[in-house]
């Protein structure tokens, strides 16, 4: 693999799973973004759900780029997005907040998680 390519491959990592540069065992980049691709596939389309304290939730999944989340009627800001696995994992607002999705059966898991607490419902297709 020439230098060029190896820095391709490791850009493209970076891009698509937001790997950091200790992460360099495992299959090519390119194999890893393609497996990382297909499980946010499953994931692209708007879900809502609310809370059992009523709190509305929205997530809009791009095919690409980052995803939309809005709680409660307000947008709340998404910081960085990645797939870990097949859960999504997104920092949100100003805190310590993130939000993890999985898919369960026809809908997503939902897990808020801050420095406090843990939320849990699941989400339908909108």
């Amino acid at each position: 693999m020439t230098i060029y390519h190896a820095a391709a491959a490791v850009a493209l990592c970076f891009t698509l799973s937001g790997c950091n540069a200790t992460n360099t065992a495992g299959p090519p980049a390119g194999a890893m973004a393609a497996g990382k691709m297909e499980s946010r596939q499953a994931l692209v389309r708007t879900w809502s759900g609310s809370l059992a304290s009523g709190k509305s939730i929205q997530l809009r999944i791009p095919e690409s780029g980052t995803p939309s989340y809005r709680f409660d009627g307000q947008n709340v800001a998404v910081r960085s997005a990645s797939m870990t696995g097949g859960a999504l994992v997104m920092a949100v607002g100003r805190g310590p907040g993130t939000v993890t999705v999985t898919p369960s059966g026809n809908g997503l898991a939902y897990t808020y998680r801050d420095g406090g607490g843990t939320a849990r419902t699941m989400l339908s297709r909108s």
